[in-house]
């Protein structure tokens, strides 16, 4: 074997290449053949140019195409098969090991038309030739083979990346305004008042996807439908569609479930009854088609399923002609005089049936409407209020009476504040919940004003999910906790949900990246002491706890309480907070001792709920300082 030298070359790569080619020709003097290599210099040239007619880097080029090649089709075709991507990783990695052992096979071994021989045994002019196209020959066909791979991971990963209508949920269902088939064509809202009971029910069952009244409005009858489409459209694998006709006391309704991912009838019905049957046969639908789709109903939903809204058909009659003049009213330019007919109708359903729940909470609704717009006067909002308590005393605990609430404090108030009074100084986030909850479901554009509300209460009652909810609700917004002149960014809020969960890893870079934003403000401000409170919190949180508390102190000496008897507070109160952040619980309630005189703003239910003093929790003095603050439960003297 000739045996070649270069500068640079160690002598201990040396020694490693001579063990691995030894080992690979069986040549038991290599080793000391190298020794005698390493000892002898050779011109680099002649060290490449060894290279070259060894066709090391011809190998090398052609390897690195073919591992390219085969990298790149199992990454585009392991995944159509569900290989796990630990497959992928591995393979890989082997391709980059076995580099350069291909390199040392490539300068110890040669291919001849007899086969595979050690380079020091084959005269390389003989088989130049051949060898130079092999090569070539292995390049392009390792090209041609990773793009055909690439194009066929592409084609593939493109057609699984769109769902097949069998890959709709099994248990899903859109429910199809009903056809009045009815001579009076006034009759049109009794056929929307059994389809939207209908769905109700359905939606009442955990175990099925039930499409809201809202998303299927649209596809109204009269028109053809697809009903294929509409399933792709509306993310469902069945449809309800039906027809109403209502003629004196007789009542026909007709239902046929339809699979829209092959447009196959699985299930059809015609009910043809006394008028005052009607409520049964919504049930009766609606137990049936949990039946077909193979639904589990519990014994709870069977009840609320087969309990009739009322029992008095023309309560229902006037309810749900309510419903249709609402829906006009919230459309059209004449709402005042629709809102104001709905209200009568509802005043008469409830007349006539003094347990019909539904009809008080579209009662409120509609009293809370007209207060908004039209009516700004107290005795429209008791009204409103009067119609919620009516609800509330039949069922205290549906969603529906927390709905009426809640949409009262919103719409009847306009004080997005409003709700906070019951969490500051009760220590009671349900009102504030409900709030938010209507806001988000009557006026979702109003969101983003009072997201900073949204987040001090999942913040409070520590729901790490909607806390983030919140904060992606904000947009660029700065986010106020407390004191609209204290200010935090996404970072911080983002390291402060981490401590809630107990992630101190994301928390150190949350906080990591607060810091490096919050430098800026303060330098900018120095001065200011609403910005150096954030940097102290933010130095408590990274455990900085010289730096926090001797910002925390420098914010109470330029905003003290003596200057600015408000924001002093919140300076001192902060300081607290870095204080018990760092585990000083000494400094920490002497400063709340402070903090809580007034003029404070600091409240019982800060205290009580929000995290951020969760480390004082169990401290005597802290407990005795919250209830200290807690309201008064004793008559007024």
């Amino acid at each position: 074997m000739t045996l070649i030298a270069s500068r640079g070359f160690s002598s201990r790569f040396a020694s490693r290449f001579a063990k691995v080619v030894s080992a690979i020709q069986g040549d038991a003097g290599l080793a000391h053949k190298l020794t005698v290599w390493q000892s002898k210099p050779m011109n680099p040239k002649s060290f490449f140019g060894e290279l070259k007619r060894r066709n090391v880097y011809k190998v090398a080029v052609a390897y690195a195409v073919a591992g390219w090649a085969l990298a790149q089709g199992i990454a585009q075709v392991f995944p159509v098969f569900d290989i796990p991507n630990g497959a992928v990783r591995l393979i890989v990695l082997a391709i980059v090991i076995g580099f350069p052992i291909a390199l040392v096979i490539a300068w110890a071994f040669e291919l001849t038309p007899e086969g595979i021989k050690r380079t020091e045994d084959v005269d390389l002019s003989a088989v130049g030739v051949s060898k130079n196209r092999a090569w070539i020959y292995v390049v392009l066909i390792g090209a041609a083979f990773s793009v055909g791979l690439f194009f066929i991971g592409r084609y593939t990963a493109r057609n699984s990346s769109t769902a097949s209508p069998s890959e709709l949920p099994a248990k899903s269902i859109a429910v199809l305004p009903f056809e009045n088939l009815s001579e009076e064509k006034t009759n049109a809202f009794f056929a929307d008042g059994v389809q939207d009971e209908i769905l109700t029910d359905l939606s009442k069952i955990a175990d099925l996807k039930v499409i809201s009244r809202t998303s299927v409005m649209h596809y109204k009858s009269g028109s053809a439908r697809n009903l294929h489409e509409i399933g792709e459209q509306l993310g469902v694998a069945h449809v309800l569609e039906g027809s109403v006709q209502r003629a004196g006391n007789r009542v026909r309704v007709n239902a046929q479930l339809v699979d829209a991912r092959t447009d196959r009838h699985l299930w059809a019905q015609t009910y043809d009854r006394d008028l005052a049957d009607v409520f049964a046969i919504q049930s009766e639908i609606a137990k049936a088609i949990a039946d077909q789709l193979q639904a589990k109903l519990s014994p709870r939903e069977k009840a609320a399923i087969e309990r009739p809204p009322t029992d008095d058909i023309t309560a229902f009659d006037l309810y749900t002609r309510a419903k249709d003049v609402m829906v006009t009213a919230i459309a059209s330019n004449t709402g005042k005089a629709d809102f104001l007919q709905a209200i009568d109708l509802l005043n008469q359903a409830v007349a006539r049936d003094p347990s019909f729940f539904q009809a008080y909470c579209r009662l409120a609704e509609a009293h809370d409407s007209l207060y908004n717009v039209y009516d700004h006067t107290s005795a429209r909002l008791a009204l409103a209020e009067a119609a919620i308590e009516a609800a509330s005393r039949l069922r205290p605990n549906a969603g529906e009476t927390h709905l009426a609430r809640a949409r009262n404090i919103y719409q009847g108030y306009l004080n997005y504040d409003g709700a906070l009074v019951d969490l500051d100084w009760k220590g009671d986030t349900r009102p504030l919940h409900q709030m938010i909850d209507a806001i988000r479901a009557t006026n979702p554009a109003e969101v983003q004003s009072i997201a900073d509300r949204w987040l001090t209460c999942a913040l409070a009652e520590r729901d790490a999910a909607d806390a983030n909810n919140a904060l992606s609700a904000s947009g660029e917004n700065p986010i106020a906790l407390g004191s609209e002149n204290v200010v935090f960014g996404r970072p911080f809020v983002e390291g402060v949900i981490a401590r809630v969960t107990k992630d101190d890893a994301k928390a150190q870079s949350a906080f990591t990246a607060a810091r490096a934003e919050q430098e800026k403000i303060v330098q900018a401000q120095p001065n200011y002491g609403p910005a150096l409170c954030v940097f102290g919190l933010i130095d408590a949180g990274l455990g900085r706890k010289e730096e926090a508390l001797r910002e925390g102190r420098r914010a109470v000496e330029l905003l003290p309480m003596e200057k600015d008897a408000a924001e002093g507070v919140t300076m001192v109160k902060d300081l607290a907070m870095i204080a018990a952040w760092i585990g000083d619980k000494d400094l920490a309630c002497e400063q709340l001792a402070i903090a809580i005189r007034p003029p404070s703003n600091l409240s019982y239910g800060q205290l009580k709920l929000m995290p951020f003093w969760d480390l004082l929790r169990g401290d005597p003095r802290f407990e005795q300082i919250v209830a200290s603050l807690a309201p008064k439960t004793g008559p007024k003297q």
